[in-house]
């Protein structure tokens, strides 16, 4: 995790793209403090997990939409 942290940083996108990565990593499960430090760089934006969406499921721990089989139903 830690060099996904050093791309992340190097990179600075406009775009919330740690939520993502957050999430799946949470889902992928990854140890709760790893993921953590994903969250503690900021949870400011609702973003979508991927572009057109069609009845996305939001997840508020991450601020995202998501497709629902993601999230089962």
């Amino acid at each position: 995790m830690t060099r996904v942290l050093s791309l992340l940083k190097r990179v600075d996108h406009a775009y919330p793209y740690h939520q993502c990565i957050g999430y799946y990593a949470e889902k992928a499960g990854f140890p709760a403090d790893e993921v953590e430090r994903l969250r503690s760089i900021g949870l400011d934006i609702d973003f979508y997990l991927v572009h057109g969406i069609e009845k996305p499921r939001y997840v508020s721990r991450w601020r995202l939409y998501v497709p629902q089989n993601l999230e089962g139903r």
